[in-house]
């Protein structure tokens, strides 16, 4: 027994030894590898990286990931579906760490199943790859020796050694082979780790410890395709996902070592994290660009391709098989044009089509064209998903909106105006403001905007904001450092004489304060202010489809009502608030910064051109997406923030609007009549199909004259 026993553990004993390591069959080939990662792709992976030539833009977002590899930094690569992407992903990690680039590489896919398939893939090649076997024995051949079976990877040895290798379901760990008896060298890539994670799957505290103690972070992330369809679509998805980004991921290098970052991936949704990553105002940190399928399109797009895409789907659709014949009979007619309906066509990259049934990129970029509506193929293959405009609402970028100058200067009212209001967007840290001024038909003019503490700089966010009211007023905890800055934000706004155009003086007739965030503070400021005559708390309500719109609810004895506003007494407080429909004033005031400036119930800002620079205030302006929405018979544009972006003079410039209705101010009938008949136009437009799913040239149909 005690013999058998001893030939069961010598039998075990040298299943576990890995025994001497083969020598290297192409040292060349693996030594010009080192120093090229396009190179490596294409001769370690002739059945994936290497099966088609690369395009020109494959290269390039392979030289970023080699550079970030050896260098660091953090580069956002949005490529399109099919770009091999995630292959690429794979075999750069494995670069990394089988040449020794980087220590610790931890990849990132959208959900741990993702991820777990990444590590099964990888395992897979240094189990299966000849080419890999015969350059990288150090490294495959201890892989081989397991034989599929992770409950080897303890007893494994090399001349009786431990190598401490590990193959788990998200982890890899290299084998450490020495090179000599002393124990002094090692191969490059001992003891590297490969781990893979779900961007949701706990992020933070992925540090591995080492057999001999150390413990070590990811020096290098590799995120794979971050998000899914459903969590583009989610503005808390969004947010939630850009947070692990920010602080999990790049931040589990520690403080001594910079997280380098590449990130493969597909814009989705207009504002996902992967447009917002692309944003170098929102996010300069980051490196990258959009690559597109289709560079240009052909010059025979509206003629040969539309009859190309009227045989590909006529087919009857009650006879099996007539849709093949119908795809047949569009490839031969395609054949039989091809030089004309190639002409002008660029694409990304010509490797790109299935050669059963297609016979060159160009087709296949017109068929996903042709066979699923355009709003697919602007995201799954150019990578510029169109924001969804509801019919009637113009489409503002923040340029357009920075050119509406009036010519007037800072802080200067128009002659013609009748009315100056006022409002303040209150935070903990730092309060906004806006001032307008209003002359009849509410034809509006920002007179002034700003900050309270003044951040003194032109080009900031809410979080960098580093003059707060914490600083401001120290020690005096968060209610009493409100209360006084809101304080003296009213003494600001409400003791200036503001300077009309003719010279003489003008105060502010109404100052709204937002209330919705701390109604005690602002209640408490405008009850023992000597300007309590001007001030109003107001509290906006986003008032959707599904609702009661506030000039259907019942009028009370007491009630004030005006254009979708109200004031209603009694409640706990000594003030009442003005509760307004948010969503029908952002809509207003987003139809008067579409109006032509100088016309009649337009909006316009201060300065001329070369000497106004509005670009923080416009980025505010047209921060929030509207959405259509339909109810209780009714359709309502509502409007939403997406994470990353600041809104708060919009909301401003949303509440001047509601202080010129309380003042009596209204639009003109014209302007109402003009508004309208625009709408109608526009919606007809997208109707028709005139405008392509945009808005841009819907001032110029006839029917908005």
């Amino acid at each position: 027994m005690d013999r058998r026993r001893r030939f069961d553990r010598r039998k075990a004993v040298e299943a576990a030894e890995v025994g001497p390591i083969p020598g290297i069959v192409h040292p060349a080939r693996r030594e010009a590898c080192r120093q090229d990662l396009l190179l490596f792709l294409q001769t370690y992976f002739p059945d994936t990286t290497g099966l088609d030539l690369f395009s020109a833009d494959h290269i390039r977002v392979i030289d970023r990931i080699e550079y970030c590899l050896r260098n660091g930094g953090r580069f956002v690569n949005a490529v399109y579906r099919g770009f091999a992407k995630t292959t690429i992903t794979e075999n750069a990690a494995l670069w990394a760490t089988l040449y020794g680039y980087r220590r610790f590489v931890a990849i990132f896919g959208s959900d741990q199943a993702a991820a777990n398939q990444l590590i099964d893939s990888i395992t897979r090649e240094l189990e299966e790859n000849p080419l890999l076997a015969e350059d990288f024995p150090e490294v495959c051949t201890p892989f081989q020796h397991l034989d599929g079976k992770p409950q080897r990877c303890r007893s494994q040895t090399q001349q009786d050694e431990h190598t401490h290798i590990r193959m788990g379901s998200d982890i890899l760990v290299m084998p450490t082979i020495w090179l000599d008896d002393a124990r002094t060298r090692c191969t490059p890539s001992s003891g590297c780790i490969i781990r893979a994670r779900g961007l949701l799957a706990g992020t933070r505290g992925i540090a591995y410890k080492r057999a001999d103690g150390e413990k070590i972070r990811p020096d290098f992330a590799l995120i794979d395709d971050p998000q899914t369809d459903e969590s583009a679509a989610s503005l808390p998805g969004i947010e939630k996902r850009l947070g692990l980004i920010r602080k999990a991921i790049l931040k589990s290098a520690g403080h001594r070592t910079a997280m380098a970052c590449v990130m493969n991936a597909t814009v989705i949704q207009a504002d996902d994290v992967v447009d917002q990553l692309l944003d170098p105002e929102r996010n300069p940190a980051w490196q990258g660009e959009r690559i597109k399928m289709v560079r240009s399109w052909s010059d025979a797009h509206e003629t040969l391709w539309q009859e190309y895409a009227r045989i590909r789907h006529s087919y009857n659709r009650d006879i099996p098989g007539d849709a093949d014949r119908a795809v047949r009979a569009a490839t031969g007619f395609y054949l039989a044009h091809r030089a004309e309906m190639d002409a002008g066509c660029e694409l990304s990259w010509q490797g790109c089509y299935d050669r059963s049934t297609e016979v060159s990129a160009i087709q296949h970029a017109y068929n996903l064209y042709f066979d699923d509506p355009p709003e697919v193929f602007e995201s799954e293959c150019q990578n510029e998903p169109a924001t969804a405009q509801p019919a009637g609402v113009e489409k503002l970028d923040a340029l357009t909106v920075a050119r509406r100058l009036n010519g007037f200067r800072r802080g200067i009212v128009p002659e013609a105006a009748s009315h100056l209001t006022g409002f303040i967007d209150v935070h903990d840290d730092v309060l906004y403001w806006l001032v307008c001024s209003w002359s009849t038909g509410c034809t509006g003019a920002v007179v002034d905007y700003g900050t309270w503490p003044d951040q003194q700089r032109r080009y900031f966010s809410k979080r960098q904001a580093t003059k707060t009211l914490g600083r401001k007023y120290p020690g005096q905890g968060r209610e009493a450092a409100l209360t006084a800055g809101l304080e003296a934000c009213v003494n600001l706004l409400c003791d200036r004489e503001w300077s009309r155009e003719d010279g003489s003086p003008q105060r502010l007739d109404k100052l709204l304060i937002d209330c919705g965030h701390s109604p005690d503070e602002v209640e408490l400021v405008c009850r023992r202010s000597r300007f309590a005559s001007a001030l109003q708390m107001s509290r906006g309500v986003g008032i959707t489809a599904s609702d009661t719109p506030i000039r259907e609810y019942q009028r009370k004895r007491g009630w004030r009502f005006g254009e979708e506003w109200y004031i209603k007494p009694g409640g706990n407080r000594a003030l009442r608030p003005v509760r307004f429909d948010s969503n029908h004033w952002k809509t207003w005031t987003h139809a008067r910064l579409a109006t032509p400036v100088a016309s009649p119930g337009s909006l316009s800002l201060f300065g001329t051109a070369g000497r106004a620079d509005h670009r923080l205030l416009s980025e505010h302006l047209v921060s929030e997406k509207p959405t259509e929405t339909e109810g209780r018979g009714r359709t309502v544009i509502s409007w939403a923030c997406p994470p990353g972006r600041d809104n708060h003079w919009w909301d401003c410039l949303v509440g001047n609007g509601v202080a010129a209705s309380m003042l009596g101010l209204s639009l003109s009938t014209e302007v109402r009549r003009r508004t309208s008949r625009r709408r109608r136009a526009l919606a007809a437009a997208r109707t028709a199909g005139r405008l392509g799913g945009t808005l841009e040239t819907a001032a110029q149909s006839p029917a908005s004259q």
